[in-house]
């Protein structure tokens, strides 16, 4: 007469099992990198959306003025102008703040030069160091008639 060994039967359950549990381990450690890398992609993707949205802001605000200070001030109330051009601070959320809160900065860098206006706009993340958009702006300054 045949005995069956259950100690056979069951570390070979054993091991099946732990087999499984490994397979889900990896997968779920694949899928949560998964998911954090989306949650960080869509993080970048917001702030570039609205940098190059500030930064077209403050291209029109060149565009269309003089670029004096007062002018500068009446279209951007919370810029801080200096001798180079002008700077707005964001928090993270993107609302306007004072540099000590801020998170991120616009950087309006403006050269004049006979009949031209040459400007440079940068978003960055303060913190990060990191550029996030950058663009140049030209205009032409017609003769006063």
């Amino acid at each position: 007469m045949k005995t069956h060994n259950p100690a056979k039967r069951s570390s070979l359950f054993l091991m099946e099992l732990m087999i499984a549990i490994l397979f889900f381990s990896l997968a779920s450690a694949v899928c949560v990198q998964l998911f954090v890398k989306s949650h960080l992609l869509t993080s970048e993707a917001a702030d570039l959306n609205q940098a190059v949205s500030q930064a077209q802001s403050a291209a029109e605000v060149i565009r269309s003025t003089d670029c004096s200070s007062s002018a500068v001030s009446e279209s951007l109330p919370d810029a801080v102008i200096d001798t180079d051009g002008f700077r707005l601070y964001y928090d993270s959320e993107w609302n306007f703040c004072n540099k000590e809160d801020a998170k991120y900065l616009l950087r309006a860098d403006l050269s004049f030069q006979p009949q031209m206006l040459y400007s440079h706009i940068a978003v960055t993340d303060i913190q990060d160091r990191d550029s996030i958009y950058e663009l140049d702006v030209n205009r032409y300054l017609s003769l006063a008639r």
